[in-house]
């Protein structure tokens, strides 16, 4: 095993109740890093979920980008209502983490007192970032 990664923040990475392979993928390498502190969110497909996803353009979406929009807004309820950590990490069942991983980070407003981090590797696709979110007290 590597040195721990100590102080990692809580949080998730979310995934699908038959992605099996995934599940065991991330539990070996975060065991592999020394994290404790994430813990799968796994939720069913969204047309056997009674998850309901309304708006103007609510119809465009697919199933598929419903059930990965409501499944990070659960995480992030989650970590808002166990945690009251400043940040916490949010990341997907295919999220890898790299030896020689090079960060970027860019700030951004959420709401009127939230801040998030995007952070993602060289190699990561600006589409499926990991997140950091920031919890702003002003």
């Amino acid at each position: 095993m590597k040195q721990p990664l100590s102080n990692f923040p809580r949080g998730f990475y979310l995934t699908l109740l038959s992605s099996r392979d995934r599940q065991e993928f991330m539990n070996s390498q975060l065991k592999d890093l020394g994290i404790s502190t994430i813990n799968p969110l796994i939720s069913p497909r969204f047309k056997a979920a009674q998850d309901v996803v309304t708006g103007k353009y609510a119809y465009q979406l697919d199933d598929g980008t419903k059930g990965c929009v409501v499944s990070h807004l659960k995480a992030l309820k989650l970590c808002l209502e166990r945690y009251s950590d400043p940040y916490f990490f949010i990341c997907e069942d295919d999220f890898r983490v790299c030896h020689s991983l090079s960060l970027f980070i860019k700030l951004e407003r959420v709401g009127q007192c939230r801040t998030a981090a995007v952070l993602a590797g060289r190699q990561s696709s600006p589409a499926s970032p990991a997140l950091f979110f920031h919890l702003d007290t002003y």
